[in-house]
């Protein structure tokens, strides 16, 4: 039995009307009865623009029309929307739902009231289904793009330097918590015990943006819909400006794209390769001549990778690693590797993105200018004239790069780990990244990545991964 969306939706009504007090809701209730619209709504642009199967996005849909289930009869309860006053709404919504029988003999009832249970969830639990994985996260990436407009509208009707009442009495003028800071910087989710003040929170929806959103469409969805260009002009009035905060709300860059973005492009059927720079390591001793070929990444660069490859997990049944020898690229691969649930494998290696890279013409001439401490500079000289003593001319070599990476990749990803050489060399003969400069280098663990569409076409993009700030060695922060 398929799901009849016509009658879930009257069912749906029907319960929410038990509620109303001479023929109206209350009006937190109105509220989040409209909350629920949006969110149906959300989701159906969702499932529809990362073409999902009819069956998957009737699934998203349903999941999204129940997700609040239990909000009404949570603040009648409790009198509060605050689930640590209360209970947890996810579960009391999915425990409402399936008592009702709303769902009974549905083939895919499981699967929606998965996605209910965990639509508040910071991370799903491991081994869902698709079908399950792809409701959930449809549902908390609408849920979240509402939750967008729903705080920009609170802040526009609401004199919020004086009154935090509806704020959950957070500060409202506070500056940010640097703990909530560094950790959306890196990537990583916020500890909620961490939030201490409005701007806080405002920031944690700056962290959804950047690496929260799990479909590509819906990073688009949150772009067009303005959300991070309000909470970077909220943020800066708060803050008075803070730079630190505002790199954090900038949009990124034409031809930057997220791990979330990769992920999309999989999800659509693309193959994409990733030329993955490694994760963060010592620093190189300027007279070895090996370039660091021993050195192995810190522990927070095997931290990170781990965590690369869990944001990529629901490949792990098609992908392809490659590694330069050096030890730290390989152990970078092997991070991914585990992150992705594939264990330690033992990672093939070639030299030609290593040291004996296409782009080097004589590499003794490329370490002396390592030695004398302007490497950088000389990089940089490479990168804008396309030519520079000791390498190959920058446009020749990066073809044949990618002739060389087109006739080794034969899987769904490839996840090549390399040096930042080959990232910004192949991106700016590629016309990515045309212009480099210390502060936009490429970090450790973001990416050079070639999408293969499957018409035919392939588009080249740096990948953010925003898991460092690292380049040139250990933080000193």
């Amino acid at each position: 039995m398929t799901i009849d969306l016509e009658r879930l939706r009257r069912q749906y009504d029907e319960y929410v009307d038990t509620f109303r007090i001479d023929g109206k809701l209350p009006p937190m209730m109105a509220l989040k009865r409209e909350h629920t619209a949006f969110v149906v709504a959300n989701a159906k642009a969702i499932a529809a623009g990362e073409g999902m199967e009819p069956a998957v996005a009737e699934v998203c849909e349903a999941a999204a029309l129940l997700h609040d289930t239990g909000r009404y009869e949570q603040l009648r309860r409790y009198n509060t929307f605050r689930d640590s006053d209360s209970v947890d709404h996810a579960v009391f919504s999915h425990d409402i739902v399936r008592s009702k029988g709303w769902l009974d003999g549905c083939q895919c009832a499981d699967a929606i009231l998965k996605a209910v249970l965990y639509h508040n969830r910071r991370d799903l639990p491991d081994g869902l289904d698709p079908m399950t994985s792809a409701a959930a996260n449809c549902t908390r990436d609408a849920d979240k793009l509402d939750i967008f407009r729903v705080l920009e509208r609170q802040l526009e009707v609401t004199d919020w330097r004086r009154d935090c009442t509806a704020f959950w009495n957070l500060p409202t003028t506070a500056k940010p918590n640097p703990q909530v800071i560094d950790a959306i910087r890196e990537g990583r989710p916020v500890d909620y015990q961490h939030i201490k003040s409005l701007a806080d929170f405002v920031l944690i929806q700056v962290g959804w943006i950047r690496s929260g959103l799990h479909f590509g469409v819906t990073r688009r969805l949150a772009d067009e819909r303005g959300h991070l260009a309000f909470r970077r002009r909220f943020l800066a009035e708060i803050t008075e400006g803070d730079p630190t905060v505002d790199e954090l709300c900038r949009a990124a860059p034409l031809g930057e794209i997220t791990l979330d973005d990769v992920a999309s492009e999989l999800r659509r059927g693309n193959r994409v390769l990733l030329l993955v720079r490694h994760a963060e390591r010592p620093k190189i001793d300027g007279e070895d001549p090996t370039f660091g070929e021993t050195l192995p990444v810190t522990e927070e660069g095997w931290r990170t990778s781990v965590f690369f490859g869990e944001r990529l997990k629901e490949f792990a049944g098609d992908v392809q690693f490659l590694a330069s020898p050096l030890r730290r690229t390989c152990m970078t691969a092997a991070g991914i590797a585990e992150g992705m649930g594939l264990g330690r494998m033992e990672i093939p290696t070639d030299p030609l993105i290593g040291n004996g890279t296409f782009y080097f013409a004589d590499q003794h001439e490329v370490f002396e200018m390592f030695r004398d401490g302007q490497f950088f500079r000389h990089l940089f000289e490479y990168m804008a004239k396309g030519t520079q003593r000791g390498f190959r001319e920058i446009h020749e070599a990066s073809d044949m790069l990618e002739e060389w990476l087109m006739g080794k990749f034969t899987a769904r990803l490839g996840i090549f780990a390399t040096h930042d050489l080959h990232d910004a060399a192949y991106l700016c003969a590629r016309g990515v990244k045309r212009v480099w400069t210390v502060e936009g280098w490429v970090r450790f663990l973001d990416a050079a990545a070639i999408i293969l569409g499957q018409d035919g076409t392939k588009r080249y993009a740096l990948v953010r991964s925003g898991l460092s700030n690292g380049t040139v060695g250990v933080r000193t922060a």
